[in-house]
């Protein structure tokens, strides 16, 4: 990346709990804090940076979008972004807990959050990301949870050109994830500028 270039940048963003901070932790060998308590851990955006295949990378690790509060954790993603000046947002990454077995107001309220994020132009430069397949008993509910999540719950995200991804909690899964966004188009994200 030339000295004029601006940071390719990939936003993590969901619900609490869902796995956004062991992800830059991984890729990016930071040590921010990840929930270990009942309540979530990261209250405030934090960034980190990663290096995947010689190229430098900027990680937006963003506080849960749970409930209600979604629309204010959107705001402050936006401030995080104008404070860190000029950035390339290359894709956004959603986060869902493929152990949740029900689709509940909070996990609504999440995807909605993250959808008003993105408008309907980078919503086609996301990857919804499952996590926490390890916590599943029977792997095979997993992979019909899984289909269900991308034909029915989140349909609207994969019409607009939205991947999907599992996520085994390894540096190479994480690697391949963000590799599906390196090099693409920036796209602007509500509340960037």
């Amino acid at each position: 990346m030339g000295a004029s270039a601006k940071p390719q940048t990939i936003l993590l963003v969901g619900a609490s709990g869902t796995g956004k901070t062991e992800f830059v932790n991984r890729l990016s060998g930071a040590q921010f804090a990840t929930g270990m308590s009942l309540g979530p851990c990261t209250t405030k955006s934090q960034h980190a940076t990663a290096y995947i295949n010689g190229q430098s990378v900027l990680l937006l690790d963003t506080p849960g979008t749970d409930g209600e509060n979604g629309w204010d954790v959107n705001k402050e993603i936006g401030q995080h972004l104008r404070s860190l000046g000029s950035v390339d947002v290359i894709g956004i990454i959603y986060f869902h807990r493929i152990a949740n077995n029900t689709i509940n107001k909070d996990i609504l309220g999440s995807y909605n959050a993250f959808k008003d994020l993105c408008g309907r132009r980078a919503l086609g430069s996301a990857i919804v990301v499952t996590t926490m397949w390890d916590e599943l008993s029977n792997p095979n509910q997993g992979e019909s949870y899984a289909e269900e999540l991308e034909n029915r719950h989140y349909k609207d995200a994969r019409a607009a050109g939205a991947r999907f991804a599992r996520h085994d909690r390894s540096l190479e899964s994480a690697k391949g994830i963000v590799q599906m966004l390196l090099g693409r188009q920036p796209v602007r994200i509500r509340g960037q500028h």
